[in-house]
C-alpha cells in the first residue's frame, strides 16, 4: 500500500490537470470543445463554471490563447454558492496574423493560487489564399548599351497560409534571343517580397523604341495569380518618328521586313522552347499597314503557345486603327491587354482624339476569360493658341474584384522665355464588388520650369487622395530646385518632400503602410582642367515609414536619418577613354534603434576602346529599405559588385562577338557569378545567324544553384510589300552647340557641341549625342516646335517647317545677362496737358543685330528687367502704347548686354506736351 500511496501523491502533485478534469473535481468548467473561425473576426463563446461542492467557493477564471488571438477579458473573479453555476460570455478577436490550421484556447479555474479545473477549445482556422503581384516601377528608361536593365515586381501574400510561388519575366524576342527569367519565392503568411530581374542593355534592346516585359506569377499548383507589365522606353538621340497618340509597344519596328526563328532552353535541363517573330510593313493605295507578331512555344508550360506583342496597324490619312496587343503609357493608369484602339490626328487648331478598349490578357492565343476584367480609355487635346494647350483623359479599368474610373484635365503653357507650365486636375472613383466600398478621390499637380538669366528654377508638385486609382495613389510630393551658372562652374540647391499614403477599396491585411521622405541637398560642379571635372554634393535625408519590427505583428513607425557627401571625378584623356570615380560617405541611423554609424560607397567606371569595367562597394545603410531588410537593423548592408565587357567585330565585320562577366556579393542575398557570350554572323545581306550562351551561379542564405541557357537562331529579311502611298516625310536633324562668342554662327574652333542636352520636338523628347546631334527619322511634313530643355543656357523655341527629305536645324545655346532700367515722368511746365502718371504695361522693345525682337514691360513703379542673350541691342519705346500727349526721351538708344552681370539702361524720361496758350492784352 505504501508504494501505491506514494505514486498517487506524486501523480496528484505533478499532473493536477488530469485529476481536476475528473468527475470528483469541486469545480467543473464546460465550453465548446471545437470551433472554427476566420481572420479579422470576433469569436463569441459561453463558458459555464459549476461549483459541484457543498461549500461556497471564491474562484477566478483565467483564459489565454495562441499568438494571434486577443482575449477581450482574459480574467474573471467570482464567488459561487454550493451547487451554483455561472455563465460567462467570452469574446476573442482573431487577428489577421493568425495562420491557417489548429490553435488552442485554454481555460483555468483557480482557487487562490491552486488550479481546480481546466478546459480547452480547439480553434480551426479556415485557409484563405490571396496572392497579388505588382510592378515596383511600371516605367523604365534605357539610354546606352552596357547599362543594367533592372525590373522589379512585388509579391503580396495576404492569405493566412504559406505559398510557394514562381515568377516568370518574359522579355521581347530580339534577333532570335528571347529572354525568360524565372524566380521561385516562398511567401510566408501576411508578407511581401520584392523580386528583381536584370539583364544587360545591348544593341538589340536599343533598337526597339518601346517594349514591354511581362511578369507573370504562378502558385504551387501552377495556377495564374497575377500579371504585371513593365514598359521600357528608349531615350536615345537617333530614332524613328512615332505618332504621339499611339503609345503601344513597337517591337523591332525596322525595315526591311523580316522573319526570325530560334530555339532555346529557358532553364537548364528543361525541354527546349521554340520562338518565331516577324514584322511586315505593307502599303496599299492611301493605306499603310503593319503586322507584327511574337510567338513562343514551350511544351512544358501549362499554356504551351504564348502569342504576345502581336498587332495589326492600319492607317489612312490622319486615322489609325490597331488590333491585337495594346499597352498604353502616359495615362494616369497603365492599361494592357488584347483589344482595339482608334486614333484621329488633325491640325493643331483641331482636337486630337484617341480611344481604345481591351481585355486584361496579353496572350492572344489564350481563350477569352471574363474574370480578368477589361479596360477602356480616351484622350483629347485642344490647341488653345500658340503657347497653350488643354488635354483631357478618361480611363476605365475593371478588374476581377473591383473597378476604377479616372478623369484628368491638363493645361500646358510654353512661351519663348524658356518657361513651361503644366497644371493637372482630376477626379477618380474606385469601387469593390460584392457590396464592397466605393470611394471618390481627387488629384492635382503643377510643374513649372523657368529661367531668369543664369538662374534656373524647377518646381514640381502633386497631390492625390488615398483612394485615387492612378499610378500615384495617395501620393503627395513637392520638389524645388534652383541652380546658378557661372563661366566654368554651376551651383544648385534642392528640396524634396514625398509622402505615400495609399488606401484601397479592398483593404490589405497588412493595414495601410505609409512612408514619408524629406531631403535637402546642394552641390557644385566645376571644370578643373579641360579633361578633368569635379562634382561635390552634400545631402540630408529623412525617411519615415510604418513597418513591422522584429517580434511584432503590428505596424510601427520607423525613422531613418542620413547625412551624406558625394564627390565625383570625371576624367577623359581622349575620345574613347573615360574614367569616373565616385565616393559617397556620411552617417546614418535608425532613430531610437541604432546608433549613428559611418557609411561609405565607392564606384568606379572605366571605359577604354572596346573594353569596359565597373565596380561598386558599399558598407552601411544608405536607405531605410536596406536596413529594414530581414528586420536586422543592427546589421549593416555590405555589397560588392563588378562587371567587365568586351565587344569586337571580326572577318570584315561579318562576325560580331560580345563577352560579359559579372560578380556581385550582398551580405543578405549572397553571391552571384556569371558570364555571357553572344555571337552574330552575317550570312550575306539578308541572313543573320545568332548564338548566345549565358551561365550564372548564385548562392545565398535562402537559395543556391546555377543555371545556363543557350539560344540559336536565324533571321531572314523579306521583300517589301508595296510602296508607301504618302512620300511626305523626311529626316529632321537638330544640331545644338554652345555659342561661346554669341554670334549665332557655329565656329568649331570656338564653340562647343552641346552633348547630353534634353530637347523636345512637339511631345517627343531626345538627348543629344556626344556631337550635339539628334536625328528624327520619317517625320511627316509639317510644323514642329523644337525646344532645348537645358537649365544653364538660353535658347528660344524654334518652329521648323519640315518640307524636304533631309532638313538640318542648328540651334545656338547662348549665355545671357540681366538688363534693368526705368521710366520716369518729367514735368514740362504749368501749361502741360493733364495726364495720369501710371507706368504698368509700358512696353520697351529690344532688337538685336539679327533682327530678333524682345519686349519688356514696366511694372507699377516704372521699372523693368529681364534676361537677354549677350550682344548689342537697339532699344525703342513703343510710342503707340503711351498716353496721348506723352512722349519718351530718348526715344531710341542702344545697350551692350554682358553675361553674368547686371546691365543698366539709362532712365527714360516720359515728358508731357504743353498746351498752346494765346496771350492778349487788356482792351484788345
Amino acid at each position: 500500500m505504501k508504494p501505491l500511496f506514494s505514486f498517487l501523491l506524486f501523480f496528484s502533485l505533478f499532473s493536477p490537470g488530469l485529476i481536476l478534469q475528473g468527475q470528483e473535481a469541486p469545480v467543473q468548467i464546460s465550453v465548446d470543445s471545437t470551433v472554427s473561425g476566420r481572420n479579422n473576426t470576433m469569436l463569441d463563446l459561453m463558458v459555464t463554471v459549476h461549483n459541484t461542492s457543498a461549500t461556497e467557493r471564491d474562484i477566478s477564471l483565467l483564459i489565454n490563447g495562441d499568438s494571434g488571438l486577443r482575449i477581450i477579458n482574459d480574467s474573471r473573479s467570482l464567488s459561487l454558492d454550493a451547487g451554483e453555476k455561472a455563465f460567462l460570455p467570452v469574446k476573442i478577436f482573431i487577428g489577421k496574423e493568425l495562420p491557417a490550421g489548429k490553435s488552442l484556447i485554454r481555460y483555468t479555474v483557480l482557487e487562490g493560487n491552486t488550479p481546480v479545473a481546466r478546459s480547452e477549445t480547439l480553434l480551426t482556422m479556415d485557409v484563405r489564399r490571396e496572392l497579388r503581384l505588382g510592378a515596383v516601377e511600371p516605367q523604365v528608361m534605357i539610354f546606352r548599351e552596357g547599362d543594367s536593365l533592372k525590373l522589379s515586381a512585388q509579391i503580396f501574400n495576404n492569405g493566412n497560409t504559406t505559398e510557394e510561388t514562381q515568377l516568370i519575366a518574359q522579355f521581347p524576342n530580339i534577333y532570335g534571343r528571347a529572354i525568360t527569367l524565372n524566380r521561385k519565392v516562398t511567401m510566408e503568411p501576411f508578407s511581401s517580397q520584392t523580386v528583381t530581374f536584370s539583364t544587360v542593355v545591348d544593341r538589340e534592346l536599343l533598337n526597339i523604341e518601346v517594349f514591354t516585359v511581362n511578369i507573370a506569377g504562378l502558385n504551387r499548383n501552377r495556377e495564374f495569380f497575377g500579371n504585371t507589365m513593365v514598359t521600357v522606353q528608349n531615350a536615345s538621340s537617333n530614332r524613328k518618328y512615332i505618332d504621339p497618340s499611339q503609345v503601344s509597344s513597337l517591337l523591332n519596328r525596322i525595315s526591311p521586313n523580316r522573319l526570325r526563328l530560334s530555339t532555346r532552353n529557358t532553364i537548364e535541363g528543361s525541354e527546349a522552347s521554340y520562338l518565331a517573330d516577324g514584322h511586315t510593313e505593307f502599303y496599299l493605295k492611301n493605306l499603310e499597314g503593319t503586322l507584327s507578331f511574337n510567338a513562343v512555344y514551350r511544351p512544358e508550360q501549362f499554356e504551351p503557345l504564348y502569342l504576345s506583342n502581336t498587332w495589326l496597324d492600319l492607317k489612312k490619312g490622319n486615322t489609325a486603327v490597331r488590333l491585337g496587343n495594346l499597352n498604353t503609357s502616359g495615362l494616369e493608369r497603365n492599361l494592357y491587354g488584347r483589344g482595339i484602339s482608334f486614333t484621329e490626328t488633325n491640325d493643331e487648331a483641331k482636337p486630337r482624339i484617341s480611344v481604345g478598349a481591351m481585355d486584361k490578357s496579353y496572350n492572344l492565343a489564350e481563350p477569352l476569360q471574363n474574370n480578368r476584367g477589361y479596360s477602356a480609355f480616351g484622350t483629347t487635346a485642344f490647341q488653345m493658341g500658340e503657347k497653350s494647350q488643354a488635354e483631357q483623359m478618361v480611363v476605365f479599368d475593371r478588374e476581377s474584384d473591383q473597378q476604377h474610373f479616372i478623369f484628368m484635365n491638363t493645361y500646358r503653357y510654353r512661351n519663348e522665355q524658356k518657361t513651361s507650365l503644366d497644371i493637372k486636375l482630376g477626379y477618380g472613383n474606385s469601387s469593390a464588388f460584392n457590396e464592397g466600398m466605393q470611394k471618390s478621390s481627387l488629384a492635382g499637380g503643377l510643374d513649372l520650369r523657368t529661367s531668369l538669366g543664369n538662374y534656373h528654377l524647377n518646381t514640381s508638385g502633386f497631390y492625390s487622395s488615398g483612394y485615387y486609382p492612378g499610378l500615384r495613389r495617395g501620393n503627395t510630393y513637392f520638389d524645388q530646385r534652383i541652380s546658378r551658372n557661372f563661366t566654368k562652374q554651376n551651383v544648385w540647391m534642392a528640396f524634396s518632400y514625398n509622402r505615400y499614403r495609399p488606401e484601397y477599396v479592398i483593404p490589405s491585411l497588412f493595414g495601410s503602410q505609409h512612408s514619408e521622405q524629406i531631403s535637402i541637398e546642394g552641390g557644385t560642379q566645376f571644370q578643373l582642367t579641360k579633361k578633368l571635372s569635379l562634382n561635390m554634393s552634400p545631402k540630408w535625408r529623412k525617411e519615415m515609414a510604418n513597418t513591422f519590427l522584429p517580434g511584432s505583428t503590428a505596424l510601427h513607425p520607423l525613422t531613418f536619418n542620413s547625412q551624406l557627401l558625394n564627390t565625383t571625378l570625371n576624367y577623359s584623356p581622349q575620345k574613347n577613354h573615360f574614367i569616373q570615380f565616385s565616393f559617397q560617405q556620411g552617417f546614418s541611423e535608425f532613430a531610437g534603434i541604432t546608433p549613428l554609424a559611418y557609411i561609405h560607397r565607392s564606384q568606379l567606371n572605366w571605359t577604354i576602346g572596346k573594353f569596359s569595367v565597373n565596380g561598386t562597394y558599399q558598407k552601411g545603410n544608405f536607405m531605410l529599405y536596406e536596413g529594414q531588410f530581414g528586420r536586422e537593423f543592427f546589421r549593416n548592408t555590405e555589397k560588392l559588385s563588378a562587371q567587365g565587357s568586351y565587344q569586337s567585330e571580326f572577318l570584315n565585320q561579318r562576325l560580331s562577338l560580345q563577352l560579359n562577366s559579372t560578380f556581385s556579393y550582398d551580405l543578405y542575398s549572397g553571391t552571384n557569378l556569371g558570364g555571357m557570350m553572344n555571337a552574330e554572323y552575317k550570312l550575306g545581306r539578308k541572313t543573320l545567324l545568332q548564338a548566345s550562351f549565358n551561365h550564372m551561379r548564385y548562392s545565398g542564405q535562402y537559395y543556391k544553384g546555377a543555371y545556363s541557357f543557350y539560344q540559336l537562331g536565324v533571321q531572314q529579311l523579306l521583300p517589301e510589300l508595296g510602296e508607301k502611298g504618302s512620300p511626305d516625310s523626311g529626316t529632321l536633324q537638330v544640331f545644338l552647340y554652345r555659342d561661346l562668342n554669341n554670334n549665332r554662327v557655329y565656329d568649331p574652333l570656338i564653340d562647343e557641341p552641346a552633348s547630353g542636352i534634353r530637347i523636345s520636338i512637339n511631345n517627343a523628347r531626345f538627348i543629344t549625342d556626344e556631337k550635339g546631334y539628334i536625328q528624327y527619322r520619317k517625320v511627316p511634313y509639317g510644323s514642329y516646335r523644337i525646344r532645348p530643355e537645358d537649365s544653364q543656357w538660353f535658347a528660344a523655341q524654334t518652329v521648323a517647317e519640315i518640307n524636304q527629305k533631309n532638313q538640318l536645324i542648328t540651334i545656338p545655346l547662348e549665355k545671357a545677362g540681366l538688363v534693368r532700367g526705368k521710366f520716369q515722368y518729367e514735368s514740362t511746365g504749368i501749361h502741360q496737358f493733364d495726364v495720369f502718371a501710371y507706368y504698368s504695361g509700358i512696353p520697351l522693345i529690344f532688337q538685336d543685330a539679327f533682327g530678333t525682337r524682345y519686349t519688356f514691360y514696366a511694372n507699377e513703379k516704372g521699372e523693368f528687367h529681364g534676361y537677354l542673350p549677350v550682344g548689342r541691342y537697339d532699344v525703342e519705346t513703343n510710342a503707340a502704347a503711351l498716353q496721348k500727349n506723352v512722349y519718351a526721351v530718348p526715344h531710341r538708344l542702344t545697350i551692350d548686354v554682358k553675361a553674368d552681370e547686371t546691365n543698366l539702361l539709362g532712365t527714360i524720361m516720359l515728358k508731357v506736351r504743353e498746351k498752346k496758350v494765346e496771350i492778349r492784352r487788356f482792351g484788345e
